[in-house]
């Protein structure tokens, strides 16, 4: 087994590749993952002072965007119809003002309220802002990211490996595979034991950058973060949905989500738990 761990776009990355390949076939995808981060990086990092999303909050005017943006954009889109604004990309400038900013300095200061999204016209691969605006696609942004890797190592004919960034994951071929679900009040226990194989497992919880009253989850309308749930476990083909729908399940009911197909597991503050009929695991802690 090769295994290889870095740090990108914010998180902590191992790619564990079960196949049997010669260390010049590592160095290359090695290569080709790197590549992608780093251009991936430089177009949607808000903490990036050098990014297009940097350069979007300091002036207005039209923008073009790579390919990638045609998928994220989409799914942005049709989250924030479903969701009434509650999902959204235009979240950055809330965020930087109760302290999730680009020097974390998780100081809150006078709150932020975000833009809506008339504030803004994507026609790919322009998007035209009518002011400056922080955008922040950190809710499926990592996503997105996983199953860029995940192509990356089906063109170059990896057959079983896993996707690991921080915690969100996906898997492809993995005998006995089982995904341990974290206890949000106490890291070092294990709540649950998800099978997951062939696709991907992304999770949300209100433990994670946390601070004050806060949390990187915030909801538009309140301007604060939310208490009744404490965390999300969702499970997908892609893992863009996975990851998306992890913090869209802190906002609206699993039925409002009937267009995409994922298992769900939503853990509330008094441990009562929400799932979907197929989600592969129980929450065994009381």
């Amino acid at each position: 087994m090769k295994t290889f761990s870095f740090e990108s776009i914010g998180t902590k990355w191992q790619i564990d590749i079960n196949d049997d390949i010669s260390d010049l076939k590592l160095e290359k995808i090695k290569e080709n993952i790197f590549s992608f981060l780093n251009d991936f990086s430089s177009i949607y990092s808000r903490f990036d002072s050098k990014s297009l999303i940097t350069r979007i909050s300091k002036n207005k005017g039209k923008y073009e965007f790579p390919e990638s943006s045609k998928e994220l954009f989409e799914i942005y889109s049709a989250l924030y119809e479903i969701t009434n604004g509650l999902f959204t990309p235009l979240i950055g400038d809330t965020l930087n003002s109760v302290g999730y900013d680009r020097n974390y300095s998780l100081k809150p200061g006078k709150l932020t309220r975000p833009e809506t999204w008339s504030i803004m016209d994507f026609k790919y691969p322009v998007l035209d802002v009518k002011k400056p605006v922080t955008l922040d696609f950190g809710a499926c942004g990592k996503g997105y990211a996983i199953d860029k890797i995940v192509k990356i190592l089906n063109i170059h004919k990896i057959s079983s490996f896993i996707v690991d960034a921080g915690g969100d994951l996906y898997l492809r071929n993995i005998s006995n595979s089982k995904v341990g679900l974290e206890n949000p009040l106490n890291v070092r226990q294990i709540i649950g034991v998800a099978d997951v194989n062939n696709e991907s497992i992304c999770a949300s919880a209100l433990n994670r950058r946390t601070w004050g009253s806060y949390s990187h989850i915030i909801n538009p309308k309140t301007l604060k973060s939310p208490v009744d749930i404490i965390a999300v476990w969702t499970i997908s083909k892609k893992a863009i949905v996975a990851d998306a729908l992890a913090t869209v399940l802190f906002f609206i009911e699993p039925e409002k989500l009937n267009e995409f197909k994922f298992e769900y597991l939503i853990l509330h503050s008094d441990f009562k738990v929400k799932k979907s009929v197929k989600f592969p695991a129980e929450i065994y802690y009381n």
